[in-house]
């Protein structure tokens, strides 16, 4: 059962992730690859684009770290409240996650 705790907590953060690091993903790279050749350029849009990627990230993370214990019921039913704890230690790695991706 503690797997499934772990799962469920992991899904969430991961949708996420996949959500906002994916949209992210899909506008920087095609940018990124016109600036490969430049690679001052490149290093400064990286930076700019993890600060802009941080500066949603962090308040979104900590909001899910603020209501899980109301979101993990609503989105998984009752039985799955053992993983809040885990949800509200994911929620830093997601962070680092989703900024190293």
């Amino acid at each position: 059962m503690a797997l499934g705790y772990y799962t469920v907590a992991n899904r969430l953060i991961l949708i996420l992730t996949e959500f906002l690091g994916g949209t992210v993903n899909h506008v920087a790279w095609p940018a990124f690859a016109r600036l490969q050749d430049d690679p001052d350029r490149l290093r400064n849009g990286f930076y700019s684009a993890s600060q802009m990627l941080g500066l949603v990230l962090f308040p979104m993370f900590f909001g899910v770290l603020a209501v899980a214990s109301n979101i993990i019921p609503f989105m998984f039913g009752q039985q799955w409240e053992q993983s809040i704890q885990i949800v509200q230690v994911l929620v830093f790695i997601g962070i680092i996650h989703s900024l190293t991706k």
